[in-house]
């Protein structure tokens, strides 16, 4: 069995041989990406449900995705500080001085860590964990993978909501929004794009990476996975149903199965409003 593999992304020094390495990867997946098959713009459309991340529209690609504005964007970068290294992952703001994130981002406690939205950046004060957090050793699945990072002063942005009103389901389209690895092999920059679900249990939201869609990879850990949908009576809901955890292929390659912790379930959603007790619930 592949393993899965946290999306947290690592900046340090690395060997001539590792980079040639890398380099080599990413100019085959790129080469297979010059050829991918356009994406109608009718695909967001034709659901006829609004980008839940406004006013930026969905497009298709993380790893095939496009940037977007971090102006007053309720996903933040996430930057921890290491003896010789910095980490990136990617964050939701659920209120001023709160974000969402993911456990492995944090783990083992960092030397320091900082939240980052444009040109604002903010020191992190305290860290939750998920008290039933577990990490398979067969597999490498993280179960209850959450994390809330409490800052020192607020950030004053939008702020996104969970979505509890409506159970993720097999085929839904969601939104995955983050700072990570993207086609080219850049990092640091906010992007979009959308992916369908395969697979839901209590404990994940599971997803498999094909063409047209868009898949996580490195630096989108922690992230949030979206589900907008209209109701009975027309409305537009949306809101956080996953957080970017792990995938089965090191390089997010076509195939991949990415996982995302279910935020659903009730486990997850009592201890994100235990900790942000004035959290949007939709």
């Amino acid at each position: 069995m592949i393993q899965a593999a946290p999306f947290a992304s690592i900046r340090s020094t690395v060997s001539l041989h590792d980079k040639l390495l890398t380099t080599l990867v990413l100019l085959a997946f790129i080469a297979v990406l010059t050829s991918r098959i356009q994406v109608p713009q009718a695909c967001a459309a034709d659901r006829d449900v609004p980008s839940p991340v406004s006013p930026v529209r969905v497009s298709p690609r993380i790893i095939r995705g496009e940037p977007l504005s971090t102006r007053q964007s309720p996903i933040v970068e996430i930057l921890r500080k290491d003896e010789d290294s910095t980490s990136l992952c990617t964050g939701s703001m659920l209120s001023p001085k709160t974000v969402l994130t993911a456990w492995h981002c944090v783990a083992p406690r960092a030397r320091a860590m900082r939240v980052v939205l444009g040109e604002r950046q903010v020191a992190v004060k305290r860290i939750a964990i998920h008290p039933l957090l577990r990490e398979d050793p067969d597999t490498g699945l993280i179960y209850n993978d959450i994390a809330i990072l409490h800052l020192n002063r607020p950030i004053r942005t939008v702020n996104l909501s969970l979505l509890l009103s409506r159970s993720v389901k097999v085929e839904d389209q969601l939104t995955i929004v983050g700072y990570g690895l993207d086609e080219y092999g850049s990092t640091g920059t906010l992007r979009q794009g959308w992916t369908d679900v395969n697979m839901v249990n209590a404990e994940h939201i599971i997803t498999y990476f094909t063409l047209p869609k868009s898949n996580s990879c490195n630096g989108d850990s922690g992230g949030p996975a979206i589900l907008a949908y209209r109701d009975k009576d027309g409305e537009v809901r949306s809101g956080i149903v996953g957080i970017t955890s792990s995938g089965t292929s090191p390089f997010c390659y076509f195939g991949d199965e990415t996982f995302y912790i279910n935020v659903q379930s009730e486990e997850a959603s009592d201890f994100i409003r235990s900790e942000v007790p004035t959290v949007s619930i939709r």
